[in-house]
């Protein structure tokens, strides 16, 4: 498992090539980021991203985090809002400070 990643998860086709891939990063508490979900397109509409949702939702390391955040595009979004995610915050805001790549 890489150093800086708490969850992961990976599936491979038949020839050991990566076909999905989920990445968690969590305090197990409070919050838990999933920064990545990936199905590669000839393996989309199969059920592989409702698969990888639902085994980040009901980990075994992840019963008493309070909220699992996410960002995805605009056309994601309704199928995040079937497992209950909402872009809805009330008062939050989400922000984003880019790094200064100048040399």
């Amino acid at each position: 498992m890489p150093r800086h990643t708490d969850l992961i998860c990976g599936l491979l086709d038949g020839e050991e090539r990566l076909i999905d891939f989920v990445r968690v990063l969590t305090d197990h508490v409070f919050k838990a980021e999933i920064c990545d979900l990936i199905v590669d397109e000839a393996y989309r509409g199969k059920g592989l991203a409702d698969r990888l949702i639902h085994y980040v939702l009901e980990h075994p390391d992840l019963p008493e985090v309070l909220q699992f955040n996410l960002q995805c595009k605009e056309e994601m979004m309704a199928f995040y809002e079937r497992f209950g995610f909402t872009h809805q915050l009330g008062d939050l805001f989400y922000m984003r400070r880019t790094a200064s790549r100048q040399r």
